[in-house]
């Protein structure tokens, strides 16, 4: 509580508080409450500390957990690697470094060991049985109603269902991200359901296509 300057700055050095260039137009900026701001209170240190209190994309979610699986350096995601004109390249958009050390190697490999227990005995055992080990995480949270109530007059809530991972867990060739809303329900919705089957399909149908399972296998 006394470092909260220095805890919201190493959030903002894994580019989670602010927009980077992307191929395409429109990536939104994260919000992350400040104590400079009128809106700050006293909880919101500690709910930002498991996720809640803050706003992300998809997109700045998994580039740091892609960042986790590359050993600490963050890559900036990109779309398009060159721009040719009449068969010569006029423009190089490849490969960039957001961040080369987000953390250390060792950090990022214990990371890894924590987020592989996740899908083995955690709230993601469904991709235990996936054709490869997987490390991720599941995130689940509300969605607010028109009235701003995280449930309606009938009791219902909606969902936001998250699974984030990279896989093979052990030697990761991709990284990976899945979010799903549910509709408003009395049941209960989380990122280890629907959105945990959907990565196993993916996963699943990549290790019969890509070569490099094949060799792996061989």
């Amino acid at each position: 509580s006394d470092r909260t300057e220095q805890f919201l700055s190493n959030i903002y050095s894994y580019k989670l508080g602010e927009a980077f260039d992307f191929d395409l137009d429109g990536l939104q900026t994260p919000t992350i409450p400040s104590p400079k701001s009128r809106y700050w209170t006293n909880t919101d240190l500690g709910s930002i500390g498991f996720g809640y209190s803050t706003e992300e994309t998809p997109l700045h979610i998994l580039t740091f957990y892609n960042a986790i699986a590359n050993k600490g350096k963050m890559m900036k995601p990109y779309l398009v690697e060159n721009i040719e004109s009449a068969g010569s390249v006029v423009q190089k958009r490849g490969p960039s470094i957001l961040n080369a050390a987000v953390c250390s190697k060792a950090v990022a490999d214990t990371i890894t060991r924590a987020l592989k227990a996740v899908t083995e005995e955690g709230t993601a055992r469904r991709l235990k049985g996936a054709k490869c080990s997987v490390a991720g995480k599941t995130g689940t949270s509300y969605g607010t109603f028109a009235n701003g109530q995280y449930s309606d007059n009938q009791g219902r809530r909606k969902y936001q269902g998250t699974f984030v991972g990279f896989f093979p867990a052990e030697d990761p060739q991709y990284s990976i991200i899945c979010t799903v809303y549910s509709k408003p329900t009395s049941k209960q919705f989380q990122g280890g359901g629907i959105p945990a089957r959907a990565i196993r399909t993916v996963i699943d149908q990549i290790y019969n296509i890509d070569p490099y399972f094949r060799q792996t296998i061989e």
